[in-house]
């Protein structure tokens, strides 16, 4: 089930007219039943080639209900209105075969209890998923930092297009993790990354020079310098 950046879910509300609660369900139906750019022709191709060079890195194109949808590794990006020429001779810029498929998915209301259950099952999927990249993620970044920086990696959370990386630094200065978080948009599809200090109970932020072993206690104890 795709994503949608922050741009693509205002873009998808803006433009195509719907609630925010919806536009991951439409911005699916449109990346699973949507015409694709090869199976356009004539101006509508044209159309199309031109929004593609527009957008760099291989962009994925749908059009959908009279929309162009274009998406990223599985991320919608933004939404695109169709001209109206091209709107109203929609079906002769389209091979017979898709569109006749594309038709038979609009008029079919089995579809959208089929849609409905595949939304249900994807959800699953997806959580089961990001735990696994999640842990992927930490292992990676942990190699990554290991003998680099000052700073004990301790969890990495995927969010849609924004990757959180908590941290502890292992001496007395906040390391610059610029460089992690380059590796990271370079080397994976998330385009932010956010970095946080990890606080203790009583949301001091961590430094292991200020904590030691209280004997009497056996626990750690904060010390301010």
């Amino acid at each position: 089930m795709p994503n949608l950046t922050k741009h693509g879910k205002k873009r998808i509300t803006e433009r195509v007219g719907i609630n925010q609660g919806d536009a991951k369900r439409n911005a699916t139906r449109a990346y699973r039943r949507g015409i694709q750019l090869d199976e356009t022709t004539g101006a509508l191709k044209s159309w199309m080639t031109g929004r593609y060079y527009r957008h760099r890195k291989h962009p994925e194109m749908r059009i959908f209900r009279g929309f162009l949808y274009i998406y990223r590794n599985g991320v919608l990006i933004t939404v695109y209105p169709i001209p109206e020429d091209l709107q109203n001779s929609f079906e002769n810029y389209v091979q017979p075969g898709p569109y006749k498929k594309y038709e038979e998915y609009l008029n079919c209301k089995a579809c959208e209890k089929a849609s409905r259950e595949y939304v249900k099952k994807s959800e699953k999927y997806r959580e089961k998923r990001r735990i696994f990249i999640n842990r992927v993620l930490l292992e990676d970044v942990r190699q990554f930092t290991e003998g680099r920086f000052d700073v004990s990696i301790s969890c990495v959370c995927a969010r849609e297009c924004e990757v959180v990386v908590r941290y502890v630094p292992t001496k007395k200065d906040v390391p610059d993790l610029c460089e992690v978080a380059d590796y990271l948009k370079e080397c994976t599809v998330y385009t932010e990354v956010r970095f946080v200090h990890e606080r203790d109970r009583y949301g001091r932020l961590i430094f292991p020079e200020r904590y030691r072993i209280d004997p009497d206690e056996d626990e750690l104890v904060y010390h301010s310098e």
